[in-house]
């Protein structure tokens, strides 16, 4: 399984991707980088400055196996033919990896007072069909933007399973109950189950 929390809404695909990564132990073992990303530079705690990336973790102490795509590099709304590029690529590597389905985790503005609702979209109506009987409202007849909807499109381009698990969340700054939704959501749905190495 391939899961990608990036920057977004809320910033709560990456939140519940990175409290994904602590739960299943998973490592570091690749980065990207384009020249997609802003032309700055990201410093960290320690005062070192380096490119924005993207960051790839696997983890076999968990059932199923899964690789985690998290990180800083965000690309400008203004750039269709950039998300293209650089989640057609993402994709791509998946494939590579030889995951049989890509998860997208973010957030999204709620309808209403729909406050940390999870919701869900998918490639396939029998993964919609699973999605919502494990408790997520299905987006119907609506458009999904950013990367969560660019690496749905692609996965259904290139013919491999793609889930969308969001949260709805009115806030701007980063939301930890958005994302923790996800996560629960993530593990439950998924069957995320932590192995003894």
């Amino acid at each position: 399984m391939f899961v990608v929390g990036l920057p977004g809404l809320a910033d709560a695909g990456r939140i519940a991707a990175r409290l994904l990564i602590d739960f299943v132990n998973a490592k570091l073992f690749a980065e990207y980088y384009s020249s997609r990303f802003p032309d700055n530079v990201v410093i960290e705690d320690s005062g070192v400055c380096r490119l924005p990336r993207y960051e790839f973790y696997e983890s076999c102490s968990c059932q199923p196996n899964i690789v985690v795509l998290s990180g800083d590099g965000t690309i400008a709304e203004e750039e269709p033919e950039a998300h293209y590029e650089v989640f057609n690529q993402i994709v791509n590597f998946a494939l590579r990896l030889k995951s049989r389905c890509i998860v997208a985790l973010d957030g999204i503005r709620p309808v209403a007072e729909e406050k940390n609702m999870v919701c869900g979209a998918a490639t396939k109506r029998g993964l919609a069909h699973k999605l919502e009987s494990c408790g997520a409202k299905l987006f119907k007849k609506n458009q999904l933007p950013g990367y969560s909807g660019m690496i749905l499109g692609l996965s259904s381009l290139h013919g491999i399973d793609g889930l969308g698990i969001l949260s709805t969340t009115p806030s701007l700054m980063p939301d930890r109950d958005a994302a923790l939704n996800i996560f629960k959501f993530l593990v439950k749905a998924l069957d995320v189950k932590q192995v003894k190495a």
